[in-house]
């Protein structure tokens, strides 16, 4: 299992991440060829190696000779979703930017179709998008981590003014991450590097992430722009692999209630918020509680940071007065997801390894929504989106055997 983690001391941006993802391995060129489906002539990725107090680290810029602009939310979106793109790459790059036009249009009070990108040459931040998410593509993970992030502090300006650092956008997208509260000078968090951070941080990626039974495979350190004196501004990337075991451990917390007086039609919308906020699982219990009442109790799954928002949701949802809460550990299989034709259409399967097994999990909104767009039986769409994933499956596998069938000497491959 491989999981690549990103260290954010300094803080994050588009350009720190594709530094530190560079040096770490991933090829130029595979970037630049990545970039260049987007459409738009003359522009590019260009890399140097420097030096930020001592450390080397690599450098990669956005090189703009053109002058095309996107300027909004509907042009990005136009863009990327004509692009040739691989599935993968063109559907975070729309998740992260529209991460930020959401913060944009909450900061501006404005409709999403109307936000206008005055902080950001959207150009090049669909470039750092795609850069990337094409680099973590190459490099395949099963999982991604990253530390606490640096946010800096002080002042900023921006084109309304001058407001307090992180710029609201910025904070905005930060929702629901760990920051680093030291107070570090000048602005060390964009808009764009918080927006690729909350996208790859999405879904079963975890952000605290401590290195346990893994080795380290490659180091990497992406330079950003400024210099400062109170931490080095670089960004570390460590792409790590499991030992010994295909499982990994993260740090969950449990929330838990008990309610004895509520009409329980409130727990789908009790329900509909704990999701909406990034709950990994809520469900209830039956229990018969003092008095013989009979009760619910309430336990919701979610990431460390997340433990306090969840609480709040509770809370002001229900007639609980409080909740209780434990930390604790969990080993995790490694899963990652696919999508395959079926015909019905595309549909999304979660792939989970358990050892030398592999089994597949097709994903039930997804089935859903061909359900609705074709009428046919939900249970038929997910046995075949299984059967076809299971298809593909060993397909590779003889791919597999058949190429090694062919090496005849193991050291040489001949």
């Amino acid at each position: 299992m491989k999981r690549l983690h990103l260290e954010c001391y300094s803080g994050v941006s588009g350009d720190m991440l594709l530094g530190a993802l560079v040096d770490l391995g991933a090829p130029l060129e595979a970037l630049n060829d990545s970039i260049s489906k987007l459409g738009f002539e003359g522009l590019s990725l260009a890399s140097q190696a420097v030096s930020k107090s001592g450390i080397g680290a690599r450098k990669v810029t956005v090189v703009i000779n053109t002058q095309q602009k996107l300027k909004h939310w509907t042009d990005v979106r136009k863009v990327l979703e004509g692009s040739s793109l691989s599935a993968y790459v063109r559907e975070r790059s729309l998740q992260a930017m529209l991460l930020i036009a959401k913060a944009e249009a909450k900061i501006h009070g404005c409709q999403l179709q109307s936000v206008h990108f005055h902080e950001l040459g959207s150009l090049d931040t669909v470039a750092d998008m795609v850069g990337v998410f094409t680099a973590v593509e190459f490099f395949n993970p099963d999982t991604v981590s990253a530390s606490a992030i640096g946010i800096g502090s002080g002042v900023v300006k921006i084109e309304h003014g001058v407001v307090p650092n992180p710029a609201p956008a910025t904070l905005e997208i930060l929702r629901g991450l760990s920051i680093d509260t030291a107070q570090l000078t000048g602005e060390r968090t964009t808009p764009t590097g918080a927006a690729i951070l909350a996208t790859l941080l999405s879904a079963d990626n975890s952000q605290i992430a401590p290195m346990q039974n893994e080795s380290i495979c490659a180091i990497g350190y992406g330079a950003g722009h400024a210099d400062f004196s109170d931490r080095v501004n670089v960004l570390r990337a460590t792409l790590l692999e499991s030992l010994n075991s295909s499982l990994s451990a993260d740090s969950i917390c449990q929330l838990e209630t008990t309610i004895d007086d509520m009409n329980p039609q409130i727990f789908g919308r009790l329900f509909e918020r704990l999701y909406d906020a990034e709950a990994l699982e809520a469900f209830i219990t039956p229990v018969t509680m003092k008095k013989t009442r009979p009760g619910w109790n309430l336990t919701v799954l979610c990431r460390r940071d997340l433990q306090e928002k969840l609480a709040e949701i509770i809370l002001s949802e229900t007639t609980t007065t409080g909740v209780r809460y434990q930390f604790m550990e969990r080993l995790v299989a490694p899963r990652r997801m696919i999508e395959v034709e079926t015909r019905y259409g595309v549909t999304a399967v979660k792939c989970i390894t358990v050892g030398k097994q592999t089994r597949f999990q097709p994903e039930y909104d997804s089935c859903l929504s061909l359900a609705h767009k074709t009428g046919a039986p939900l249970g038929e769409i997910m046995q075949a989106a299984r059967t076809r994933a299971e298809q593909e499956s060993a397909g590779r596998s003889e791919e597999k055997l058949l190429s090694e069938a062919h090496c005849t000497d193991p050291d040489t491959g001949v």
